[in-house]
């Protein structure tokens, strides 16, 4: 349908796994050398042993998180994983309203987190509030890339956004917080990617191991930021039915879609700022559709096409060579 894209998969040359990391490694013809591989690679490496060395350092930390994590059936089970900068606060709102509405929970939406409802996935101190009751969908959300560990024979919803427009949000984001003489051609190109974390490449690692590794799921659906923006009623009325979320009606999913609006979602995150002192550029941002054209010179669109050719394996439906 228009809302959501299932894609086949397919697992290519040059994949390599280990333990909670899946790395694409592209390949280059004769004499090709990217600027880009080095950094990756040590990227990849030190977020491998990151993992490993907290696994380590704090055994019991983790075999409880393990015991949670493992604690429900797979079919009551769904991770919610989000391209960086694709809509994810939006779509965690909208279905923790959703989690709220249709089982009754006595929850209050104060702030954009909620996270005993909905908590982040791979931050062991945040726990499903409802654990217990095996009849509540838990939803557990990540930015992270696909791993067999994490993974392999789970529910899936993945949220993704043209990597131009996504690109041009992180770097805005990244200007505005960490580096106002930032320029944009450089950071596309990789500039400070050990920094800001977020590099074209890596947003391209990241949906080719989606796609290669979908199979590998339990269940798996895709979904558009630009369909949630042309049609929020009708995108999350088909996710949370796909979710098999229970007393669904016309008027939940109003509801739920009303108060994730990007007016009341400002006003939570005002306040949450104001509670805990904290001052900082806003997550809660509008979210245009085509304004890349405004940050992409023609030397930026050679180089982003030449990536998106010879790196991404699928393109999820996104035309890269319209501009």
């Amino acid at each position: 349908d228009t809302n959501c894209w299932q894609i086949a998969s397919c697992r290519p040359p040059g994949h390599w796994t280990a333990r909670g990391v899946a790395l694409i490694i592209p390949k280059f013809g004769p004499g090709m050398i990217h600027p880009m591989n080095s950094i990756t690679q040590k990227l990849g490496q030190l977020s491998l042993l990151r993992w490993k060395l907290g696994t380590a350092l704090r055994p019991l930390s983790f075999y409880r998180w393990y015991r949670y994590q493992r604690s429900r059936p797979p079919q009551r089970n769904l991770f919610l994983i989000t391209m960086n900068h694709g809509g994810t606060h939006w779509l965690r709102q909208m279905m923790v309203n959703g989690l709220i509405e249709s089982y009754d929970l006595p929850e209050e939406i104060d702030n954009i987190k909620n996270f005993n409802v909905v908590p982040p996935y791979h931050r062991k101190e945040h726990r499903f509030k409802y654990n217990d009751d095996h009849s509540i969908l838990r939803i557990q959300q990540s930015h992270s890339h696909y791993s067999d560990f994490h993974f392999k024979n789970q529910r899936v919803l993945l949220l993704v956004r043209d990597l131009r427009d996504a690109t041009v949000s992180h770097f805005r984001s990244y200007q505005a917080r960490k580096n106002p003489n930032a320029e944009f051609s450089s950071y596309l190109r990789g500039a400070n990617a050990a920094q800001h974390g977020n590099s074209l490449h890596r947003r391209i690692q990241f949906l080719n191991s989606w796609q290669i590794h979908s199979d590998r799921t339990l269940e798996f659906k895709v979904v558009k930021f630009e369909s949630m923006k042309a049609d929020p009623f009708g995108t999350l009325r088909d996710i949370l039915t796909w979710a098999e979320l229970p007393n669904l009606t016309d008027e939940l999913i109003k509801n739920c879609v009303e108060n994730a609006s990007l007016k009341k979602m400002k006003q939570l995150e005002s306040t949450m700022k104001q509670d805990q002192g904290i001052d900082r550029p806003s997550k809660v941002r509008e979210g245009s559709i085509g304004g890349y054209q405004d940050w992409f010179n023609e030397e930026d669109r050679t180089y982003f096409q030449t990536e998106i050719r010879n790196r991404l394996k699928n393109s999820m439906g996104y035309d890269y060579e319209n501009w």
